[in-house]
C-alpha cells in the first residue's frame, strides 16, 4: 500500500511539474550577409516574426541584423533556457571573412506584446534589449556553431522574446562575397526552483496524510 502511495506521489509531481513547464518552442533562420552588411532574410526559411531581419543601428558600429522568435509571457519568477545549432557559410571560401553572431532577448522594460507581437522593433533598443554575442571572429571555410550540450541559460527572468541577430564589419574589408548563416533554435520558458520544491514538499505532504 505505501509502495503504492508514493507512485502515486511521484506520478503526481511529475504531472504537476509537466503542467508547471512551459513548451519547448523551435524555430529556424536563414539570413544572407552582403559585405557591406546589409541583410535579407530567405523567404519561407524561417519561423521569426515576419520571416526577416530588422536593422537595429549601433552609431559608429556596424548595424546588427535581428529575427525575433516569441516564447511566452515575461516573468521574473522563471527562467530561459536555449540550444542553438548555427551553420555559417561563406560564398567565397579559403579567404578570410569576418562574421558576428549573437543571441539577444527583451528584457523586462518592455511593454509585453503577446505571441502576435510586435517585440521591439527598430528604433528600440537599449534598455529594451540585452544581447550576448557568441561568435565575432574571421574564418576561412564554413562552420558550425553549437551548444546542444551545454544550456544557455538566461537566470533572471524569462523574456518573451528572443532573436538570432548578425552582422558584417564593411571597415575590416575582409568580406569578398554573400555569407550565408542558417540554423535552428531551441527556447523554453522553465519554473522557477521554487515552483518544483513545493511540488516535492506538497508530494511528502500527502504521503505523511495517507500514513
Amino acid at each position: 500500500m505505501r509502495k503504492t502511495q508514493l507512485l502515486m506521489c511521484v506520478v503526481l509531481v511529475g504531472v504537476l511539474a509537466a503542467a508547471a513547464s512551459a513548451v519547448v518552442r523551435e524555430d529556424t533562420f536563414y539570413a544572407i550577409v552582403e559585405p557591406g552588411n546589409t541583410v535579407s532574410a530567405v523567404p519561407g526559411f524561417g519561423s521569426g516574426y515576419a520571416d526577416t531581419f530588422f536593422e537595429y543601428p549601433q552609431g559608429s558600429d556596424p548595424s546588427w541584423w535581428n529575427q525575433w522568435f516569441y516564447n511566452d509571457p515575461p516573468d521574473e519568477t522563471r527562467w530561459k533556457e536555449i540550444l542553438y545549432d548555427i551553420h555559417v557559410a561563406p560564398i567565397t571560401s579559403g579567404v578570410p571573412n569576418y562574421i558576428e553572431i549573437a543571441l539577444n532577448w527583451s528584457t523586462m522594460a518592455f511593454p509585453e506584446s503577446g505571441e502576435v507581437g510586435p517585440p521591439p522593433l527598430p528604433p528600440l533598443d537599449v534598455p529594451y534589449l540585452e544581447r550576448y554575442v557568441l561568435f565575432a571572429g574571421t574564418f576561412t571555410e564554413a562552420f558550425t556553431l553549437s551548444n546542444l550540450d551545454d544550456l544557455f541559460i538566461i537566470p533572471d527572468f524569462n523574456p518573451e522574446w528572443v532573436s538570432i541577430d548578425v552582422r558584417a564589419d564593411p571597415d575590416m574589408l575582409l568580406n569578398p562575397n554573400q555569407i550565408h548563416v542558417a540554423g535552428t533554435i531551441w527556447h523554453e520558458c522553465v519554473p522557477e526552483p521554487m515552483t518544483m520544491s513545493l511540488l516535492g514538499i506538497g508530494a511528502v505532504a500527502l504521503l505523511k496524510r495517507r500514513k
